[in-house]
């Protein structure tokens, strides 16, 4: 049936997707992890989807990639289209850098979480490996 055909379809898609991640990056334990830990519910993707939005909101990481992109802005040296390019991916480092410090694996004193970082929060060991 065309349920069936479709789940066997996305399963199959997204070990692919994870096979090719896991030689791409070096990851030899990807795929076994996954089979070992199982999936995620949609429910659980979504809460922890929010989660990180909520994370992403908080003032405190806002006023941080504002401030460090101020800084990355007073570097550019002139407004060509190079140093306007250079720029933007510095801003988009500052983006990223913010988002695994201090959405990721930063742990808040007090709060909700008990001091963990979102990803012990949400189950995924803790920090970086």
């Amino acid at each position: 049936s065309p349920p069936e055909v479709q789940e066997k379809l996305r399963t199959s898609s997204r070990d692919t997707y994870r096979m090719v991640l896991a030689g791409a990056f070096d990851i030899p334990n990807l795929l076994e992890d996954q089979k070992s830990n199982g999936e995620l519910s949609i429910v659980d993707a979504r809460n922890i989807m929010h989660k990180v939005s909520l994370r992403m909101q908080d003032p405190e990481v806002l006023e941080t990639v504002a401030r460090r992109c101020n800084a990355a802005s007073s570097v550019a040296m002139n407004d060509s289209p190079e140093a306007q390019q250079i720029e933007l991916a510095r801003k988009h480092t500052v983006v990223q850098e913010v988002m695994v410090e201090d959405v990721y694996l930063h742990s808040p004193e007090g709060g909700g979480s008990g001091g963990k970082s979102l990803v012990e929060e949400c189950g995924f060991g803790e920090g970086e490996e």
